[in-house]
């Protein structure tokens, strides 16, 4: 089964981010070339990342979704929302329902399990609003 990650960098998502903030955004995509060969940049400030099959090779898809962070960090130190499912939709609305464990941390997750009824019962209960 396909999963994709989408990572949303809040402070490029802002109304005129700073050039220097903007223009470190390919490097941050070239960065996580070394975790997938297949990234996309959908817009300044959102990569989605086909993570299939990496468990084998990282480990669970939050250590896959802490190495793509890390990665990107290691360019720019931006806080990053990142989300987890088996299409790009699903990935962007987990990035969206991301919030951090702690106040200050760096990085926020959120995985849409795996499989149509696992995610039928995960977005039941999501507000409307949510949907494009």
């Amino acid at each position: 089964m396909t999963r994709i990650l989408a990572l949303v960098w809040p402070d490029l998502r802002a109304p005129d981010p700073p050039p220097e903030l903007t223009a470190a955004f390919e490097p941050m995509l070239d960065a996580l070339d070394d975790l997938s060969p297949r990234v996309e940049a959908v817009d300044v400030g959102v990569a989605l990342v086909d993570v299939t099959g990496l468990g084998a090779l990282i480990g669970t898809e939050r250590r896959i979704a802490a190495r793509a962070a890390a990665l990107a960090r290691d360019v720019a130190p931006l806080s990053v929302r990142c989300g987890i499912g088996d299409n790009r939709w699903l990935a962007a609305l987990a990035a969206r329902l991301a919030r951090p464990e702690h106040p200050g941390a760096p990085a926020a997750l959120h995985v849409i399990p795996s499989g149509a009824a696992a995610t039928r019962e995960t977005l039941r209960d999501l507000a409307l609003d949510l949907l494009p």
